[in-house]
């Protein structure tokens, strides 16, 4: 819409160029007339002159020069009122155009503000977006390395209660030996927990190579018998 009254005022504005124009070929027009009329203010002071004009000429011709006369000077008064009217439209219209101008210019700097706060906007939801993906990676390997650690304390435990049984039931020997058959019974009972465990455990192995841990899942156990009997 602004485009379209921006194109009107041009229009308007070089209308009235053209009339301005045609208004100072007529003023030149009116000064020649001005010219021949101060002549014939003078041919009229001259009375001798007058007369011996006025004889030469014909009445007719001199009362059509008078008419003629009369109606350009007529036809100035007008004219001149139209300029009149036209520079207080103009400059009417040279207002209107200013207001409209810093109007566009308010809305141009509007967006501009607006399109920099969406791009505020869409830079700080995508950094809260890599932070939560982040957060939750984060906890998911927190919960799989508690997992493995807890696994792996608990199967410790049960080692060393295998590990630590009396030798003939004597709680006071320095001989400690394993009872493989409870052994193998108690690792037998506790194998479903570490087959529950393998995708855990290899989840975790997966997260630690990725994040930058070292992991090692393998448990190695050395037996002392104290053989204080044979030395």
């Amino acid at each position: 819409m602004s485009k379209d009254m921006l194109s009107s005022l041009k229009d308007f504005i070089t209308n009235l160029n053209e009339k301005n124009k045609k208004i100072d070929d007529t003023l030149k027009t009116t000064k020649v007339i001005e010219k021949k009329l101060h002549d014939l203010s003078q041919f009229n002071d001259n009375r001798e002159e007058g007369e011996s004009l006025k004889k030469y000429h014909a009445n007719s011709e001199y009362k059509k020069v008078i008419d003629r006369l009369r109606l350009e000077n007529a036809t100035i008064r007008e004219l001149k009122e139209e300029r009149g009217d036209l520079r207080v439209l103009l400059q009417d219209y040279h207002n209107t155009l200013e207001v409209v101008m810093k109007k566009h210019r308010q809305i141009e700097d509007g967006v501009a503000v607006a399109n920099e706060v969406l791009h505020d906007l869409d830079v700080y939801e995508d950094a809260n977006r890599d932070k939560d993906k982040k957060m939750a990676r984060l906890e998911y390997e927190n919960q799989v390395l508690y997992g493995l650690l807890f696994n792996t304390f608990k199967r410790k435990k049960l080692l060393k209660k295998c590990l630590k049984k009396p030798l003939n039931g004597n709680f006071n020997s320095n001989d400690t030996v394993v009872d493989e058959a409870s052994t193998h019974s108690e690792l037998f009972n506790d194998s479903f927990v570490q087959n529950n465990d393998t995708t855990s455990e290899d989840e975790t192995l997966n997260l630690s190579s990725q994040s930058g841990y070292d992991s090692d899942d393998s448990i190695q156990t050395v037996i002392y018998r104290n053989d204080e009997s044979n030395k």
